[in-house]
């Protein structure tokens, strides 16, 4: 979480510095991704699954464009979020 919060901090310091572009996507990505596993591993899934799609929900991966313009599916099977 604590990563989460630092990454938000550094976005909004790049977009009011005008530095916008060097917004590091991957950065935004590996860090919901990370918490999405920790919270699974923890065997909370229903945030994991809220973590992990929370970069589809900010543009980062599917609809408008995005990380390669994949849409990245999440589905629960059993006790597992994969």
């Amino acid at each position: 979480m604590d990563a989460k919060r630092k990454e938000r901090q550094l976005c909004r310091f790049r977009e009011q510095n005008n530095m916008a572009d060097q917004i590091n996507l991957e950065l935004m990505y590996a860090v919901d991704f990370n918490l999405a596993h920790m919270y699974q591993m923890c065997k909370n899934y229903t945030e994991a699954i809220n973590a992990f799609t929370s970069g589809c929900s900010e543009g980062l991966v599917g609809g408008g464009g995005g990380i390669a313009g994949r849409r990245v599916g999440v589905r629960v099977t059993g006790e597992a979020a994969v």
